[in-house]
């Protein structure tokens, strides 16, 4: 029978030997900064508009064409910048909330999600060296988007997404940024604006 060092041993060349396996870029990944605002807004009850948790159920009819499409077998990739009958729909619908035509085939692309959206967003406008207007907070006194956001969820009550997050290490000026994320129903929106007021006062 092995000792309890020889063990040990053991156990830690398993665990170097499956590190071994893992990429050094791999290896500097950490969870995402969204999920720890999430357990923030969770524990100080705060209005979550840090993840695109939507609170309201699907629409049924969305749920409806969702079961035809399976029991219809549409079960295929579509094509890289969405499928044609579904940027057709998105491109009337813009147009008719907003009165601006847009041509579904050249100027309209569905992603999956909002961090994918911005990110090609900017590949496809922004070269380096080009400056892009965005929103700031206020000032009370905090230089840090991610000691910002916390303090948004402590004593504000309302949970944002530190902007430094999605940009590389060493970018100051991303320190001066947050996003918000609004798959929510009106009364909550309604109810985060009136705690973001609280801002003014501060």
């Amino acid at each position: 029978m092995a000792s309890s060092d020889e063990a040990q041993s053991a156990g830690e060349k398993l665990a170097r030997s499956r590190r071994s396996f893992i990429s050094k870029k791999a290896a500097r990944f950490t969870e995402s900064v969204i999920r720890e605002m999430t357990r923030l807004a969770q524990r100080h009850q705060a209005v979550n508009l840090a993840q695109g948790f939507p609170d309201f159920p699907a629409p049924t009819a969305l749920k409806e064409a969702a079961k035809r499409a399976i029991d219809a077998d549409k079960n295929q990739y579509a094509i890289t910048w969405g499928a044609k009958a579904f940027r057709d729909a998105l491109a009337k619908k813009h147009e008719r909330v907003s009165g601006i035509a847009i041509d579904p085939e050249r100027e309209l692309t569905v992603c999956c999600g909002s961090t994918e959206a911005m990110i090609a967003a900017l590949l496809a406008t922004v070269d380096p060296g080009e400056e892009v207007i965005v929103f700031e907070y206020p000032d009370v006194g905090i230089t840090d988007d991610v000691e910002f956001t916390r303090y948004l969820i402590e004593k504000i009550g309302v949970a944002v997404v530190p902007a430094s997050s999605f940009y590389r290490t060493g970018d100051s000026e991303a320190k001066k940024r947050i996003r918000f994320c609004y798959p929510k129903r009106d009364e909550t929106l309604l109810e985060a604006g009136r705690r973001l007021q609280a801002l003014a006062k501060a």
